[in-house]
């Protein structure tokens, strides 16, 4: 299971095979940086654990309903933290992300949507995660299907093989991809993959 947008793979008993964290730096000034931005909500993925600045904020509940997960309130420091993101109205997170990718160039920072702000080590790429998969497994970028419908799976969608964009992306995430699909709600992955390993 690739995590995090390929900031950790799992194995199926949940142990890590590959593991790229934030550094101690970068999470110490995106803290910093971030702390002018509390009315937004925050979370902290690290490992299995997900923390967030208030359990209580309505983004939080949504996220834990897509998930079913439940965050925990963050308190004191963390380390060895996977990805931050960022969840508030398109507008907000239109304010954050500049100062952000302003202060911390070198770091990931992309929308997985217009109000989600994911940050992270930018040697985490969906793209270098299946290229630890396919040695792991020893197959060829060839073999790989890849789906994105959105700026975060990008690299990914130039990397693999087949790749497909959702018909609910972003046209230049449509543009990257060799084929767009049916959108989320189509069951768009489910066409193509019918079409591809037959029924």
């Amino acid at each position: 299971m690739i995590c995090y947008s390929g900031a950790l793979i799992l194995d199926k008993n949940l142990t890590a095979l590959y593991s790229v964290t934030l550094e101690p730096q970068d999470l110490q000034k995106l803290n910093a940086l971030l702390a002018d931005f509390t009315h937004l909500s925050i979370s902290y993925y690290a490992g299995l654990d997900w923390f967030c600045n208030d359990v209580n904020n309505n983004w939080i509940k949504q996220e834990s309903e897509i998930t079913g997960l439940s965050a925990k309130l963050l308190q004191g420091n963390l380390t060895d933290v996977h990805k931050i993101l960022v969840m508030g109205s398109a507008e907000e997170i239109q304010t954050v992300e500049p100062v952000l990718k302003q202060a911390l160039p070198h770091l990931s920072i992309h929308r997985s949507k217009d109000e989600y702000l994911e940050i992270m080590n930018s040697a985490a790429t969906k793209a270098k995660a299946i290229q630890f998969m396919e040695q792991h497994l020893g197959i060829s970028a060839e073999q790989v299907i890849a789906f994105g419908d959105n700026f975060n799976d990008l690299d990914m969608l130039q990397y693999a093989g087949l790749s497909i964009a959702m018909g609910n992306a972003p046209d230049a995430i449509k543009q990257a991809a060799k084929e767009v699909t049916a959108t989320n709600n189509e069951d768009g992955i489910a066409l193509v993959l019918n079409r591809v390993f037959g029924k």
